[in-house]
């Protein structure tokens, strides 16, 4: 159907940095994510395939595929938990509950400067 690539997000926005943290120096970076991801969904998807994804009756089924910029070890709830406020933005932006995603998760090999591709199945 469609896909959308998502910059690797802000070391700040990892589920580790956050316990280590006080919530202040974060919260700027989770809304600025969020919002660049409702922006980055509607610049990669074209009004037809949004209103295809809301006619989608139950789950919406995607791949996510998590591509580091470098090999640091990174452990996958991690990332998963970083991509949050790209899905939330996401979901913003296709006038869906994010809760109907359904997620693939893949862990590709690192490549500068790192992204995270989102895919639609179906």
């Amino acid at each position: 159907m469609a896909s959308i690539t998502f910059p690797w997000p802000s070391p700040k926005v990892f589920p580790n940095y956050k316990r280590s943290h006080h919530w202040r120096t974060y919260r700027d970076e989770e809304k600025s994510e969020r919002k660049d991801g409702a922006d980055i969904t509607l610049d990669a998807i074209d009004w037809r395939h949004r209103a295809a994804v809301k006619r989608i009756e139950g789950f919406i089924h995607l791949r996510v595929t998590f591509t580091p910029p470098d090999r640091r070890k990174r452990d996958d709830d991690g990332c998963i938990g970083a991509f949050k406020h790209y899905r939330d933005g996401m979901a913003d932006a296709l006038r869906v509950d994010d809760a109907r995603f359904r997620c693939e998760y893949v862990f590709a090999d690192p490549a500068k400067p790192g992204c995270v591709i989102v895919e639609f199945l179906g």
